[in-house]
């Protein structure tokens, strides 16, 4: 998924938003049948361009739509004017947008520019309107537009299968490419129209065209030879010209007569900005069975790769997820978020215990992210995410990052005897001279553990999954407690988001893992009750808690932790109390057995997918602090 940048303090208070929505081709499209629904069963891959309409959001009262283009319709029936009313329906929101579309991609060419401006309209209101709602909810809306739109919402290739809804990403190298509008337009459905069943194949041809793709952007065969990026640049540029001179479509809803454009750079797709005040978000292109091979008649385009015998490699910067042993199933989740494999590592042990790890891929010049909480066994799981960070920056990994859901040895991050240790200083060194480029955490027990490390540190909260999970309980005048005065400020957050009252644990410790709480501050007799805490390690303090809350008269008892240790006596301190719920996320692995005392896990992998992808795409990833 693609979400656009945090606006600005000038767009926030223009509530303007300039976006470029890109058009794609399809480099193969067979047609393997026709479907009971109606719809041709097809295979196809699809690729970005560097060419896109242009789309100005402007906050107003209604729904409004103008378009630099005569043949292209300003009324209900076009794509981009039904995404906005397909948006504030679903969304049940009473909020209006004027939507200014400068027409670049030639209309009715089967480049999917009226799907891409429909997939930017959802993006860009998805965040003028506030809704923050995640990749498969506005997939959601966008499968009531057509086939196209929830593909936009993604970039890059692909292979696509079924209606084209059924995607296979495909990393494709530097092409370029020469597209002509034909003298004539033809809908999608004029297309299809005109197919028979002697048009119908068995998909190989899509299927090569994706592997040969592959195996050109992997090194290909011996002696092959691949245009470099500024190679392809430039030989798009000296083409360009010519091209548009040459290119007629009387078609009066083609806006260009032809355009050159590139394909499958490191720059197809990519978003800018033109000022402080407007940034650019982009839609990628992807499966919309426009079509090409249907007969030379109906031709959509003219591609030309030119040959050069000094031609160098593209150069890449592709994304890889490696996973430890300490949570696969959560790196896993991820990888299914980010549309990608987990890529393959052997990390094992030595008789004496010694951890061994063994990349089986070429990893040179990727982008590495490792998810590994360092959770117990702490010091097994610290050390096996120490040696692959090693193997990784020895195979020539171009940057690498640390995936860090839960943070081992969080809690010592100060002396408050005397000869101790500051032991999370001591991990983030050990990281740092590991040879990891950045730190993605989740939930640090102490915010200033980010000052430990002399790297970028991106710190994520699971608070919008806390929340958006207990708005959806039957809560009768809930308060929000924190446990001790250090949680405050986040159970302050939560209670402010909910709407709901505050209350705070006074607690004394009486040594390491042991609590006693003292008495509550604040009211909760015949109210609904939630403790927040950012980990439950062997419960006690939690169950401190609970016991004060019960004294007080509390109705319903739940709790919240981001981080379920759960050592020791925990899961039978829980089952013993009056807590009717404790709700988790796994960013710990919890196994079934502990599952069953009372315990709802909540996922945060889209949560940390979704900052994955913005840190390897280079946006911001501040909207997620929150």
């Amino acid at each position: 998924m693609l979400v656009l940048p945090a606006l600005s303090k000038g767009s926030r208070s223009r509530r303007r938003l300039a976006l470029s929505a890109a058009a794609k081709v399809n480099l193969v499209l067979e047609i393997r049948g026709k479907r009971a629904d109606g719809y041709h069963e097809l295979a196809t891959v699809m690729q970005a361009v560097d060419l896109s309409d242009r789309l100005v959001l402007e906050e107003a009262p209604g729904l409004g739509l103008s378009v630099n283009s005569d043949g292209v319709p300003c009324d209900a029936t076009n794509l981009a004017l039904r995404a906005a009313a397909a948006l504030r329906e679903a969304a049940r929101v009473d909020r209006g947008v004027h939507i200014t579309l400068d027409k670049r991609v030639p209309v009715a060419a089967g480049l999917g520019g009226g799907s891409s401006d429909a997939a930017a309209v959802l993006l860009g209101l998805n965040r003028m309107w506030g809704l923050r709602w995640p990749a498969a909810r506005l997939a959601q809306v966008a499968t009531t537009l057509g086939m196209d739109v929830p593909f936009f919402l993604r970039g890059g290739a692909s292979l696509g299968t079924g209606r084209g809804e059924m995607l296979e990403p495909v990393v494709a190298g530097a092409l370029a490419l020469v597209l002509v509008n034909p003298a004539f337009a033809s809908s999608t459905a004029e297309a299809y129209g005109r197919v028979t069943s002697s048009m119908y194949t068995d998909g190989s041809r899509a299927r090569k065209m994706a592997e040969l793709l592959r195996t050109r952007h992997e090194g290909g065969a011996a002696g092959r030879r691949r245009a470099g990026r500024r190679d392809v640049r430039e030989r798009a540029d000296r083409l360009r010209g010519g091209a548009l001179v040459r290119a007629r479509a009387p078609d009066s809803r083609a806006t260009h007569a032809g355009v050159v454009a590139l394909l499958g750079g490191p720059d197809a797709g990519r978003p800018g900005r033109t000022d402080e005040d407007e940034y650019h978000g982009f839609t990628g292109a992807w499966p919309s069975g426009k079509a090409r091979d249907f007969g030379s008649r109906i031709r959509r385009f003219e591609s030309s790769r030119p040959n050069h015998d000094q031609a160098r490699p593209a150069m890449r910067y592709d994304l890889k997820l490696f996973s430890g042993n300490a949570n696969r199933p959560l790196a896993e989740e991820i990888a299914q978020y980010l549309s990608l494999p987990v890529s393959d590592a052997e990390i094992s042990r030595f008789s004496d215990g010694e951890v061994f790890v063994q990349v089986n891929e070429n990893v040179r010049g990727t982008d590495v992210f490792v998810v590994q909480p360092t959770s117990p066994p702490v010091n097994d799981n610290l050390m096996e995410l120490l040696v692959m960070i090693d193997a990784l920056k020895r195979a020539s990994a171009r940057r690498i990052t640390a995936v860090l859901p839960y943070y081992g040895y969080a809690r010592q991050d100060r002396k408050v005897q005397p000869r101790v240790p500051i032991t999370a200083k001591l991990v983030a060194d050990l990281l740092t001279a590991a040879g990891v480029d950045r730190v993605l955490a989740l939930d640090l027990h102490a915010g200033q553990i980010q000052g430990f490390f002399n790297i970028p540190v991106d710190h994520l909260f699971a608070a919008p999954v806390i929340i958006d999970y207990l708005g959806k309980k039957d809560l009768r005048d809930p308060v929000i407690v924190s446990p001790d005065a250090g949680g405050v400020e986040r159970a302050r957050a939560i209670a402010k988001r909910l709407k709901a009252g505050l209350a705070i644990i006074d607690k004394r410790r009486e040594g390491p893992n042991q609590a006693v709480a003292m008495h509550l501050i604040g009211d909760v007799h015949g109210q609904d009750v939630v403790v927040i805490d950012d980990m439950i390690d062997t419960a006690g303090t939690l169950v401190q808690a609970v016991e004060a809350l019960a004294r007080e008269g509390a109705r319903r008892i739940l709790a919240c932790g981001v981080h379920a240790v759960l050592s020791g006596p925990a899961i039978d301190r829980i089952r013993s109390s009056a807590l009717e719920e404790v709700v988790v996320t796994n960013s710990i692995s919890v196994s079934d057995a502990k599952r069953a005392g009372r315990l709802t896990v909540l996922t945060v992998a889209p949560l940390l997918g979704e900052a994955i992808r913005r840190i390897h795409d280079e946006e911001s990833v501040s909207t997620l602090f929150v």
